[in-house]
């Protein structure tokens, strides 16, 4: 490949798999359980991160994501009732008529009812 072509095709590849992220949502609490507001709870872990992410095969998704199967893998993945300060990612990339992914992403501080 001639040394001019090089700068070109690696624009070229940059387009094509390029991704994109959108932030949706900044939210104060949410959850997808039922919440005692007379309970008292505790923080069990800053930062936690779900997603729900379909593959796209050829052009086909695999299927529609879906926010609240996110909100459920954060609550899940730090035994949480609740999330504060979430923030909500819609977002996605491809190698068209390849492959690709899309989906959803949450993240959030989770906190927990004290028993």
């Amino acid at each position: 490949m001639p040394c001019n072509a090089l700068p070109l095709a690696a624009l070229a590849l940059a387009v094509i798999l390029a991704g994109c992220t959108n932030r949706l949502a900044d939210l104060s609490v949410v959850s997808t359980r039922n919440i005692d507001p007379q309970a008292s709870y505790e923080l069990v872990q800053r930062g936690v991160e779900g997603d729900d992410i379909r593959k796209i095969i050829i052009f086909i998704p695999s299927g529609p994501s879906n926010l609240e199967e996110a909100i459920d893998s954060a609550l899940e993945k730090a035994g949480a009732d609740y999330l504060t300060n979430a923030r909500i990612y819609a977002g996605g990339w491809c190698v068209p008529l390849i492959y690709g992914q899309a989906g959803f992403r949450v993240v959030g501080d989770a906190w927990k009812r004290v028993e």
